[in-house]
């Protein structure tokens, strides 16, 4: 596993093109001591041994499970008294909740004093709630007929909960195992952020058709597929908001938080005077997702001469 805390506010820091060590909430850097970096430069092949043996038609599985070899252990008890094992690679913590990033799974740990805004104090209904708030929140995803970039795969599916013995609960969302945390990647070149960008464009504008407003849109809430530039949204879907009731200033936060995102990934600020990639990350969304991406398309063009696939290197 990879991680790295800031001295300062203890958020994960991204390895910048630099070689640096950057906190992309409050700006401060450090140096990778010699241990860190060769740790980290062990991630990276074992990330493109990992990639190039899911590539071969008849895969390795020495190679494909060398990645996970890196994984940390945490083991907790069901309220049954069964063992449950956690391997991730993985770990980011927003107030109370920790998300796991496993194999095949994202796990969020609610602690048992969690507050989700109701007026639920009994632990059964609690838990209850936040899962039917969770499915309920998937379930109003709605796709155009015309979906021919199969959307659907951008969004995780529900696959359980787990009540533990310490009164505190697990919920489980399926994860493709080629999908890795965005924040595993560090700084990426403005190609591979370009890439990032459209996809999250494209989730955006299935959260517009659907009326809705997701509000956690960050690095560690997304997923990507570095092979096929493909990428996946998880984050709080137990406390999504339909975007009718959103007050006017939030309306377009997932939105002003893509564009957060792309420049906490990019490793510097974006410059309202340089080209048009950082103009549109710089510049205020368009109320509309719809227009926004129509924006997008057109920085697209203007900025990387249409749309082509860069292979990320490793």
């Amino acid at each position: 596993m990879i991680s790295y805390k800031c001295p300062n506010c203890s958020a994960e820091m991204v390895v910048h093109s630099s070689g640096d060590l950057v906190c992309p909430y409050c700006g401060a850097k450090e140096n990778f001591s010699d241990a860190e970096l060769a740790g980290y430069k062990a991630f990276r092949i074992h990330m493109l041994e990992y990639l190039k043996a899911c590539a071969d038609a008849d895969p390795d599985p020495d190679k494909t499970d060398r990645m996970w070899d890196r994984a940390e252990h945490l083991s907790l008890k069901s309220k049954d008294g069964e063992d449950v094992v956690i391997s991730y690679l993985y770990k980011a913590k927003e107030g109370q909740v920790t998300s796991y990033f496993t194999r095949y799974n994202v796990i969020y740990h609610f602690p048992k004093t969690f507050n989700n805004h109701t007026d639920i104090t009994d632990e059964r209904a609690l838990h209850g709630n936040l899962t039917s708030r969770a499915i309920n929140g998937l379930s109003k995803l709605n796709y155009p007929q015309a979906d021919l970039k199969h959307l659907e795969k951008c969004f995780p599916q529900y696959q359980g909960t787990i009540d533990l013995d310490d009164k505190s609960l697990l919920l489980i969302f399926k994860k493709p195992e080629e999908f890795y945390p965005l924040e595993l990647f560090g700084a990426l070149s403005k190609e591979h952020v370009a890439w990032i960008i459209s996809r999250l464009e494209n989730i955006c504008c299935v959260l517009e058709y659907s009326g809705l407003v997701h509000g956690d849109i960050k690095p560690d809430s997304i997923c990507i597929n570095p092979r096929t530039h493909e990428a996946m949204l998880f984050g709080a879907w137990w406390d999504i908001s339909e975007k009718k009731k959103s007050l006017l200033p939030g309306a377009n936060k997932d939105l002003v938080d893509l564009r957060k995102t792309a420049k906490m990934i990019l490793g510097y600020d974006a410059d309202l005077k340089k080209d048009s990639f950082e103009r549109f990350l710089s510049e205020k969304p368009t109320h509309d997702a719809y227009k926004d991406f129509e924006n997008w398309d057109k920085v697209i063009e203007d900025a990387f001469g249409g749309r082509r696939f860069t292979k990320m290197n490793f």
